[in-house]
């Protein structure tokens, strides 16, 4: 078992403490999450929610506010489902919560959004991510955005940000390596690159592509991540418009 240290970014939402300025709705508390919460089917484990004032000079935030994270059906459930924080007279408060998933909770990262009052609160920040594994350790490799648009013979204005993560509990060095097709090529170039990852550190790179412009078409690159002592692998393929 293992803690994750949650903090959300929460706006003014159903006359809660609202003031004067409904523009300034997301200033009032604010923070992120990390690491990313692993558990296996069966696992459970603890979430410390901690709750921060931005501007309580301008934007107040008083009194006892009731908080809300709902269960995912069949994949995870979360205890307490509702608490109540006392932001009166201090800059942050905390909860602490546990997640336990399904014995047979469908595999992937699965998503509960936190509440605040009455009010879905959409802002940055504001989710609890879960991935479910069944135990066996992996490779994930993923690709923000996998297309984007660039003129032939030049970089694209858009890079690819690339991350490699471990799924049921690897830690160890990772192999990264592309093939392209239609001559599409990427900067920098190191193929067959080195990584090190584990559970609460995953690897991030971002890449630039150009195109070779023999075709109209889109082109494409496959990117995968590899460990063969594991004989684990994931794949990933970028594709490159033309502009």
């Amino acid at each position: 078992m293992f803690l994750l240290t949650l903090l959300l970014t929460v706006g003014c939402w159903g006359g809660i403490n609202c003031g004067e300025n409904p523009d300034a709705s997301f200033l009032r508390l604010s923070g992120s999450f990390a690491p990313p919460l692993e558990l296996r089917r069966g696992e459970t484990s603890s979430a410390v929610v901690t709750v921060r004032k931005v501007n309580p000079i301008d934007y107040p935030v008083t009194g006892q506010q009731v908080f809300t994270v709902p269960d995912v059906p069949g994949v995870f459930d979360v205890e307490p489902n509702e608490f109540t924080l006392n932001m009166t007279s201090v800059d942050s408060a905390s909860q602490t919560l546990t997640v336990t998933a399904d014995p047979g909770a469908e595999l992937g990262v699965k998503v509960t959004t936190v509440f605040w009052g009455s009010a879905n609160i959409t802002t940055a920040g504001n989710q609890l991510n879960v991935t479910i594994t069944d135990g066996t350790p992996g490779i994930t490799i993923t690709a923000d955005p996998q297309t984007i648009s660039g003129p032939d013979g030049a970089l694209a204005e858009q890079m690819i940000d690339f991350e490699v993560a471990s799924v049921g509990g690897f830690s160890g060095e990772v192999v990264i390596s592309y093939t392209t097709e239609v001559a599409l090529s990427t900067v920098p170039a190191d193929n067959n690159r080195t990584v090190t990852i584990s559970p609460s550190q995953p690897a991030r790179f971002t890449q630039s592509f150009r195109r070779a412009g023999y075709t109209a078409g889109p082109e494409r690159m496959t990117w995968r991540a590899t460990n063969t002592a594991l004989g684990a692998s994931a794949q990933v393929v970028i594709t490159v418009n033309k502009e």
